[in-house]
C-alpha cells in the first residue's frame, strides 16, 4: 500500500546560459550581490516559476547582458542537482538546488552590461584560459556545456 506525502518537496530551480563565440565564453565579474562578489560567473539566475525553463533562460539573458534569445537557439545541455548542506554550509541559505545549464547557439542584439549595480564588468575568457576567480558552479556549468555532460549531482557524498 502507498502513502500519499502530505506536502511536496520544494526545490529552487537555477537557469546558467553558457554563450560561448569564436571559443571565448561570456563572464560577468559579481559585486553587490551578497553572494561570491569579486567571482566571475555565468550570466543567470532563479527559475521565477509559472515560466518554460527556456523563457526564463532567454529572460536573465535580456536582464543580464541584453540579448534577446529564441527558444530555437537556446540548447539544453545538462541537469546538475546539488546539496549544498555538505559542501558549503556557511556560503548559502538554500539547502538543494537544481541547476539547468543552457549553451546559447543564436540571439540578436549587441551584448552589453545591462546590470551594472551587480556586474563590475562582463567579458570573454577562452575556454582554455578562464580566470582563477571564476565560481566554481560556473567553471562546472562551462565543462558540462562543452563536454556534453548531460546529468551530475554535487555535495551527496
Amino acid at each position: 500500500m502507498s502513502t500519499k506525502p502530505d506536502h511536496w518537496f520544494k526545490v529552487p530551480l537555477v537557469v546558467m546560459p553558457v554563450i560561448i563565440q569564436d571559443g571565448k565564453v561570456l563572464l560577468g565579474l559579481r559585486k553587490n550581490t551578497g553572494f561570491m562578489d569579486g567571482h566571475y560567473a555565468l550570466p543567470g539566475g532563479k527559475h521565477d516559476g509559472n515560466e518554460p525553463l527556456k523563457q526564463a533562460v532567454a529572460r536573465e539573458v535580456k536582464e543580464e547582458v541584453g540579448i534577446a534569445c529564441h527558444p530555437d537557439g537556446i540548447e539544453f545541455k545538462s541537469l546538475i542537482h546539488l546539496n549544498i548542506d555538505n559542501m558549503d554550509k556557511d556560503k548559502e541559505i538554500l539547502r538543494e538546488l537544481v541547476y539547468f545549464v543552457f549553451k546559447i547557439n543564436k540571439f540578436e542584439g549587441e551584448i552589453i552590461n545591462a546590470e551594472p549595480d551587480k556586474c563590475e564588468k562582463i567579458e570573454f575568457f577562452p575556454l582554455n584560459q578562464l580566470p582563477a576567480n571564476i565560481t566554481d558552479l560556473s567553471r562546472l556549468c562551462i565543462e558540462h556545456a562543452v563536454k556534453d555532460i548531460t546529468y551530475s549531482e554535487l555535495g551527496w557524498e
